[in-house]
């Protein structure tokens, strides 16, 4: 956890954090998935309200850009400290993930779109007072 990320979890406590992400998805030549080195390709979308608990009663509720990207060279390698293995995976194997079980169709569908995906819920608004 970022320093940012703890004094703001120090003032706030398990309350909802808002946080921008942004997401990548990788396809090798063979269309299996992974995230390593890549070249962004498009946007896929932008989705909001994609909330997650943590263990520890944490709360936070991110805003993600979501790119497809392909690769673009470099070995098969975890080297940043936030993945402990890296492993291609066919469409229809990928295991649970945060974000992709969270997205508003699926994967496979959201990549055959031509377009980049905009989620609106009218909703959202009810409870604001202006």
């Amino acid at each position: 956890m970022s320093e940012y990320i703890f004094n703001l979890r120090k003032r706030i406590g398990h309350e909802t954090l808002f946080m921008p992400s942004v997401s990548t998805l990788v396809l090798n030549d063979k269309n299996q998935v992974l995230c390593m080195r890549r070249s962004p390709e498009r946007l896929l979308g932008v989705f909001g309200n994609l909330q997650a608990n943590y263990p520890n009663d944490d709360k936070v509720e991110f805003v993600t850009t979501f790119f497809l990207c392909k690769v673009v060279g470099g070995k098969l390698k975890a080297q940043d400290g936030e993945a402990l293995e890296l492993e291609f995976f066919d469409m229809k194997n990928i295991p649970s993930s945060p974000l992709f079980d969270r997205l508003p169709i699926p994967l496979t569908e959201l990549i055959k779109k031509k377009e980049a995906m905009f989620v609106w819920n009218s909703k959202w608004l009810e409870n604001i007072k202006i």
